[in-house]
């Protein structure tokens, strides 16, 4: 009996978590600007300091749109580019100088936006928060 409670809890957590899956993914779709569009973060230098951008809008083959993201790397192309497949950074702590995070990913609601926000501050010593009109377009 007790074996299937416990296949029934995990039954709801998976759904609970694929639910929620996907309202991150709907949600970064809407903030990237509709299908065909995601949310990804794309690293590089500058200055010879290690950057990272999250929240860049990205193509469908996962290429930064518009000229923000070249404007931080002052016109130079990423070294990595990643679509987000939810809100936990790939980095280590402190493994970046600055980490700009762009208007889109700020579009996100409240509880996205601050999971956002604080994986930027985890992976960077000093964030960026960019808003349109300024560097970001």
């Amino acid at each position: 009996m007790a074996f299937a409670r416990r296949r029934d809890v995990a039954k709801i957590l998976l759904a609970r978590s694929d639910l929620v899956y996907r309202d991150i993914e709907a949600e970064a779709t809407r903030c990237a600007g509709g299908p065909g569009r995601v949310l990804g973060v794309a690293r590089g230098t500058v200055n010879s300091n290690d950057v990272l951008v999250v929240g860049a809008v990205l193509d469908q083959q996962h290429m930064p749109v518009g000229p923000q993201v070249p404007a931080i790397f002052a016109g130079q192309s990423p070294s990595e580019i990643l679509p987000l497949a939810g809100f936990a950074l790939p980095y280590r702590d402190g493994q970046f100088s600055e980490c700009h995070v762009m208007s889109p990913a700020l579009c996100l609601s409240e509880r996205y936006r601050q999971a956002v926000l604080a994986e930027a501050a985890r992976v960077a010593n000093h964030v960026v928060p960019e808003r349109p009109g300024l560097s970001n377009g």
